[in-house]
């Protein structure tokens, strides 16, 4: 029998880079959030955050007026890394480096244990649309959200704690990505032939940077993808 898993997704737009919920004054107050639900899981919890320099290509003579472009390289060291204070606020504050090249986020994907199946808890923290260019140009007016935020918990966790319990986790986590759309819906956790682990095969991976499937069905529109989860609108 598979278990079901309560997803909750968020879509939020800020209008700063610096308000985003991946920048460390907004991720503290997450991380004291999800320290209640994370924490009891001890050394088996981890972080891993997929984190890219953005390095500067030459131009072409063939590149129309004001192209940019970049080539990304991974950032090292950010990959399974424990859930602790300090851990959080490492990858967290990495983003604000600019020293060799600026540093986009991808995802960042917690999960309360990778060995033994499926984890009791993931989350994943998306930074699908930079409010700036690589060359430092404002484009954030172009999209309708700019980040994105999934919680999958197995129905066994979510029975352990109230309703009320949820109802005021998801109205601090709006508050704080800037919720322009937030979902629930119940499934079941989904792998794919090529993904090997817990964290690659979360039913949530929904960071347009990784190539997966989203969530949402158009990156212009606030509608969610129902093919395989029947969506409750909260917001």
């Amino acid at each position: 029998m598979t278990d079901n898993y309560l997803v909750h997704f968020f879509l939020g737009k800020v209008g700063a880079e610096a308000l985003k919920l991946c920048r460390w004054p907004q991720w503290e107050q997450c991380f004291r959030l999800f320290d209640e639900l994370v924490g009891p899981f001890g050394k088996s919890a981890s972080i891993t955050s997929e984190q890219a320099y953005q390095i500067p290509l030459r131009k072409l003579k063939s590149d129309p007026p004001g192209t940019y472009r970049v080539t990304l390289k991974k950032v090292p060291g950010l990959a399974r890394l424990g859930w602790n204070l300090d851990n959080n606020r490492k990858w967290s504050q990495k983003l604000e480096e600019l020293d060799p090249y600026p540093i986009e986020l991808c995802n960042t994907t917690i999960v309360s244990s990778t060995k033994g199946g499926n984890p009791e808890l993931c989350i994943l923290l998306g930074d699908q649309n930079p409010l700036t260019a690589a060359d430092g140009s404002y484009i954030g007016e172009k999209f309708i959200y700019n980040q994105s935020l999934t919680i999958s918990v197995s129905e066994r966790l979510h029975a352990a704690r109230s309703a009320e319990y949820w109802d005021d986790l998801v109205a601090r986590l709006s508050v704080l990505i800037g919720a322009v759309r937030v979902g629930r819906a119940t499934r079941p956790w989904i792998r794919s032939a090529d993904q090997r682990s817990a964290v690659s095969a979360s039913p949530m991976l929904v960071s347009s940077c990784l190539g997966y499937g989203s969530f949402t069905k158009r990156y212009d529109s606030l509608d969610f993808d129902d093919r395989f989860q029947e969506w409750t609108y909260l917001k």
